[in-house]
């Protein structure tokens, strides 16, 4: 174990703490803050909106798009700096849009600023530790073989008055190492304040398991050579924790010490998910289908010999031109290996930056029951996003994108699921739209194709309270299993229901779903 004493300090901006009472560290369990102490998330967004009226910025983050970019980028100032980027550097009453990297910055460290003051005021009458927290990491503090570390994403200054305001003064002059957003060159999902949390306690990155509640966290400690522990919020609860230790909603009533040493020595192949359940029930391929939320962003396509090829599409298509240029409003994409392909519009663009996040859409429907056989399920490789496109304008809900789980071959998928309606109501049922969810949703067709392509479509409604009150979202599904490879396809295209109803926006959409072929040899289509 590492040799404790006062005074150790990896670099003065941090808070680095070693008890004198603890001689030395088998291991490390090192928390975040922002999520996993306390679920902040939507105090942070109201923040920033607050900021942005404050100073006349015309900009307002809704609660589903913060959920996107809170999960896509780390830090307050990246978010800015993200979101102004794709959508135009504001004015304020600072003055006109900055059109210089310096008054860039000087706009971003105002806001910022003010932010964190707003947010700081949010946390002094509002927040609450979730629960277990503080029942763990005092036990891990009274442990002499432990070594207790917190690393946020979040500035210095937000970071510290969350943690004096929550933990209290004994408990955190008992930590032995803080760290925060501005203590590193690069934040996470960078493992830079990971790694320095390691080379500052003195234990090796193997022996160190962080407490996560994001996708993001997670590749940050995972990259740092860590274990991690995911206790996901109700905005991360869709994302791929594949790769983490353990994974639960909240931490355990019952969860101790030795459990949590117990999982330093464990795999992300052994891991345990407190959604788990012995029951086995047709749902889960079906799962990948639900409510995607892949946002593409930037740029311009083709536009010269498409007109051209548009004047016989049939022909140009036969080829597959419009894997190049766009035919009659559409380009066509095919996988890499292959395996199949699809038409999206010409207008609409790949999304590569979300391709972790999405993954993790089908575990996270997966409470309750499963839909494949355990026997399946454990030498099936986890769900990844294959493709994903949307419109070039950040923060909208249109967006097609396709899983690809590999169940291994062999699989009667009819057999599993029964008929296309049994199986895609029950999905709805039990994990789209289950009692008490604040959404209803609608199955409004389900068929199986002449191709052996399982199609169907629902509406899902979102009721009072819920973060997108009022809306109306329509999904098309498509279902496919390659039994040659032991692939499942699921792709989803949704939109708000009242563009399926438009001229043109309503016939693109209409036209991605049974557009959707599996290839099952080089050139022969399903």
């Amino acid at each position: 174990g590492a040799v404790r004493g006062p005074g150790v300090t990896a670099r003065a901006a941090c808070v680095a703490r070693c008890p004198s009472s603890r001689m030395s560290a088998d291991w490390a369990l090192i928390f975040d803050c922002d999520g996993v102490i306390l679920e902040s998330e939507s105090l942070h967004r109201e923040a920033y909106n607050a900021v942005f009226r404050e100073f006349e910025v015309p900009y307002e983050w809704t609660p589903a798009y913060y959920d996107v970019l809170q999960n896509k980028v780390g830090g307050g100032i990246p978010k800015m700096r993200y979101y102004f980027g794709e959508n135009g550097w504001p004015s304020s009453t600072l003055g006109a849009p900055p059109e210089t990297p310096e008054g860039q910055d000087a706009l971003l460290d105002t806001l910022q600023d003010r932010k964190t003051q707003i947010y700081k005021d949010m946390i002094g009458g509002e927040a609450e530790t979730r629960p277990n927290i503080l029942r763990i990491m005092d036990a891990a503090i009274a442990a002499p073989n432990v070594a207790v570390s917190i690393c946020s994403a979040s500035t210095k200054s937000a970071c510290m008055f969350v943690l004096e305001s929550l933990l209290g003064e004994d408990r955190l002059n008992a930590l032995d190492f803080v760290a925060a957003g501005d203590d590193v060159e690069k934040r996470k999902p960078d493992p830079e304040i990971y790694t320095l949390a390691s080379k500052t306690l003195g234990v090796p990155p193997a022996k160190c398991l962080v407490v996560e509640d994001s996708l993001i966290g997670l590749q940050a400690a995972v990259g740092a050579g860590m274990k991690c522990l995911i206790t996901h919020t109700s905005s991360t609860a869709d994302q791929d924790f594949s790769r983490a230790v353990a994974v639960y909603p909240e931490l355990p009533g019952d969860l101790d010490l030795p459990a949590l040493e117990g999982l330093v020595g464990s795999s992300a192949a052994t891991a345990q998910f407190a959604y788990d359940s012995p029951i086995t029930s047709p749902r889960r391929a079906l799962a990948g289908v639900a409510l995607a939320t892949a946002i593409a962003l930037g740029g311009d396509l083709f536009g010269v010999t498409q007109a051209v090829l548009s004047a016989a599409p049939e022909v140009a298509r036969s080829v597959r031109a419009d894997l190049v240029y766009p035919v009659a409003g559409f380009k066509r994409f095919m996988a890499a290996d292959g395996s199949y392909e699809l038409l999206y519009p010409k207008t609409w663009l790949a999304d590569q930056a979300t391709r972790l996040p999405k993954a993790g859409s089908v575990r996270s429907l997966d409470q309750g029951g499963t839909l494949i056989p355990r026997k399946v399920e454990a030498k099936r490789n986890g769900p990844q996003l294959d493709a994903a496109f949307g419109p070039p304008a950040g923060g909208r809900l249109e967006n097609l994108s396709v899983l690809r789980t590999n169940l291994g071959q062999g699989v009667d998928l009819d057999a599993l699921l029964g008929t296309p309606a049994e199986a895609a109501q029950r999905l709805l049922d039990s994990s789209i739209a289950p009692a008490n969810s604040g959404k209803m949703a609608t199955l409004n067709s389900a068929e199986k194709r002449a191709d052996g392509v399982v199609q169907f479509d629902y509406t899902v409604r979102f009721a009072e309270g819920s973060p997108m009150a009022g809306r109306v979202i329509k999904n098309q599904a498509c279902v496919a299993y390659n039994p040659a490879t032991g692939d499942l396809f699921t792709l989803t295209v949704l939109a708000p229901e009242e563009e399926w109803a438009s001229g043109a926006s309503g016939s693109a959409l209409r036209a991605m779903a049974p557009s959707f072929k599996l290839i099952r040899a080089a050139g022969q289509s399903a």
